[in-house]
């Protein structure tokens, strides 16, 4: 089951300001459920969307995925003191 996401937390994890999440659902460049008064992305919806608009200098087969860069900032995070 995918992990939903508040547009806050959507936003630290494509390195992005709320409103532009925001945007992004309005104009339909990422899928969002509204649930009550607020919106929620899913985890697979995020993924979708960093996969379509990443840019990269590797190769398409050596791209990386939304985990493995949160994996890299976490291993950095516990370097700093």
């Amino acid at each position: 089951m995918d992990n939903i996401y508040s547009i806050g937390t959507a936003a630290a994890r494509l390195d992005c300001h709320p409103e532009t999440v925001r945007r992004l659902i309005r104009r339909g460049e990422l899928s969002a459920v509204k649930l009550g008064s607020q919106w929620r992305v899913r985890e697979s919806d995020l993924q979708k969307y960093f996969d379509a608009h990443a840019t990269t200098a590797k190769r398409d087969d050596q791209s990386e995925s939304l985990t493995e860069i949160d994996d890299k900032r976490d291993d950095q995070s516990e370097l700093t003191p």
